[in-house]
């Protein structure tokens, strides 16, 4: 049976490795961490990037052009000869605007404009409701309609308030939030009112064309 040894041998034997050891070697462990340490630091700071530069990066070449699609199809839908075709360029035009705003939304955190990057966030939300019904009548469509128009007029206004935008764009987008905001009460009041009726949304759709329009234009702006 293996004999245990005792606690003077064990204290000899740490006194004999302690004489030996090297303050290097001591050291060794302190000098690791301390290194390990700057590396970190030193990887973290490379990925740094200033807000600077963040603010005066443009947003992704493809949001512009979902927002002048969207724009162009969603109008072009309103005086279209039948249901399936105007059904059609509404499902594209939806889908188009939907992933431009969701790149400008992302954008807008990166810079630390939370105001538009909500908007923007707003705005997907509204478009996803009134693109739910392009493919049914305009009588069925008119519920999910006006909370989309309820939802287009908050995030026109979320968008428009900062002085980001050039002022014109700002008042067009001002106008139209106000032109659909009406929309949606009247409808919310028992109004029937449909996505084509007249005077509104109809008239409310060039001033929010204009205004996605202006949105595709500053995002082709050289940075300032």
């Amino acid at each position: 049976m293996a004999k245990t040894p005792d606690a003077t041998v064990l204290a000899r034997q740490s006194a004999e490795l302690s004489s030996h050891s090297s303050p290097d070697i001591l050291l060794a462990p302190a000098v690791e961490c301390r290194l390990s340490f700057f590396n970190w630091r030193h990887r973290n700071m490379n990925d740094y990037v200033p807000e600077e530069t963040m603010s005066n990066e443009r947003p992704s070449p493809i949001a512009p052009i979902c927002l002048v699609i969207g724009a162009l199809l969603g109008l072009a839908g309103s005086f279209a000869p039948s249901a399936p075709l105007r059904g059609l360029a509404w499902g594209v035009d939806g889908t188009a605007l939907i992933v431009g705003a969701a790149l400008l939304a992302v954008h807008f955190i990166r810079c630390a404009q939370n105001v538009l990057a909500a908007g923007f966030l707003v705005f997907i939300a509204g478009e996803a409701l009134v693109v739910s019904g392009s493919a049914m009548s305009l009588e069925a469509s008119a519920p999910s309609f006006a909370a989309g128009a309820a939802l287009w007029a908050a995030a026109l206004v979320l968008i428009s308030a900062p002085t980001v935008m050039p002022v014109a764009v700002r008042v067009l987008g001002f106008i139209a939030g106000l032109l659909f905001a009406v929309t949606a009460l009247l409808t919310f009041a028992g109004r029937g009112l449909t996505p084509l009726s007249e005077p509104l949304p109809f008239f409310a759709y060039p001033f929010l064309v204009l205004t996605m329009c202006g949105w595709a234009w500053w995002c082709r702006r050289s940075p300032a």
